[in-house]
């Protein structure tokens, strides 16, 4: 995999390969629309790769909040944090919300 451009609303570990507009889903891309009210593309969409470069996951993101989706033994080893928790509300499925 190629990475597709710089990743605004990405910046856990690990690391991520974004996916370039015309790759992402179309049912992602009618659901939440192609960019924010500033023209900047928002949701990004990213395959969450492991150390090795593997395929681990999907995250779809904005800026202040996302949602990262796995199989169901997906297990997420980037730590949560008062600044960026994450919550897991079902096997591999895990949703965060950043503050400031």
């Amino acid at each position: 995999m190629q990475t597709n451009g710089y990743a605004a609303f990405y910046w856990d570990q690990p690391p991520a390969v974004k996916l370039a507009r015309q790759e992402k889903p179309e049912f992602i891309r009618q659901k939440w629309g192609e960019t924010n009210e500033f023209s900047e593309e928002e949701p990004e969409v990213f395959v969450v790769c492991d150390t090795n470069g593997q395929p681990q996951a999907v995250a779809v993101g904005w800026y202040m909040y996302g949602i990262r989706l796995g199989p169901a033994d997906y297990q997420m080893d980037y730590p949560s944090s008062n600044i960026a928790p994450y919550f897991q509300v079902k096997p591999g499925v895990y949703v965060y919300g950043n503050y400031k």
